[in-house]
């Protein structure tokens, strides 16, 4: 969904705790997993993560929540294999460009987590730039993942005042 009307309502419940919100998000984008990747086979889902600061603040990642949720409908296992290891100022707050260099080098993987040679489904709330996704998934690619896919609960719509861009994380 484009992140405006009735999607971005969703969201923005969801991101108040509202497990009815979450739950019909991942209906929605189980969906869109089996009808634009039915013939991958994913080894692990894996979230967008926060940090220990902003999980606390907020009580619960909800990217995770959505790959727990995205897990039980596809049948493909979860895990927080990234960690956030450092506070950045928030996405929401920056231009594009200014993204674009935010995050760099501020995921790294879980100790005791093995993406090599694995295919992964990054899961995020709202993709705005890529950025995030970007970053995350070529923290995954360093750490040997074979591939890298996304899907997101809403994404921004294309406006000429927003340098957006898509990203190919199959590098």
């Amino acid at each position: 969904f484009y992140y405006e009307g009735k999607a971005k309502s969703a969201v923005l419940r969801f991101k108040e705790k509202d497990s009815h919100a979450a739950l019909a998000l991942a209906d929605e984008m189980a969906a869109v997993v089996r009808r634009e990747y039915p013939h991958v086979t994913f080894d692990q889902i894996v979230p967008v993560p926060m940090t220990p600061k902003d999980r606390k603040k907020r009580g619960y990642n909800q990217s995770a929540l959505l790959a727990a949720e995205l897990s039980k409908r596809l049948g493909i296992p979860w895990s927080e294999m990234l960690v956030k290891i450092y506070e950045t100022t928030p996405q929401k707050e920056l231009s594009a460009l200014e993204r674009s260099g935010n995050l760099l080098g501020a995921f790294s993987l879980r100790e005791g987590e093995q993406p090599a040679g694995k295919t992964l489904l990054l899961v995020d709330d709202i993709a705005t730039t890529g950025s995030t996704l970007d970053e995350c998934a070529k923290m995954l690619k360093i750490y040997g993942a074979d591939e890298v896919y996304t899907v997101v609960a809403t994404a921004s719509r294309l406006s000429k005042e927003r340098d957006w861009r898509i990203i190919d994380v199959r590098r």
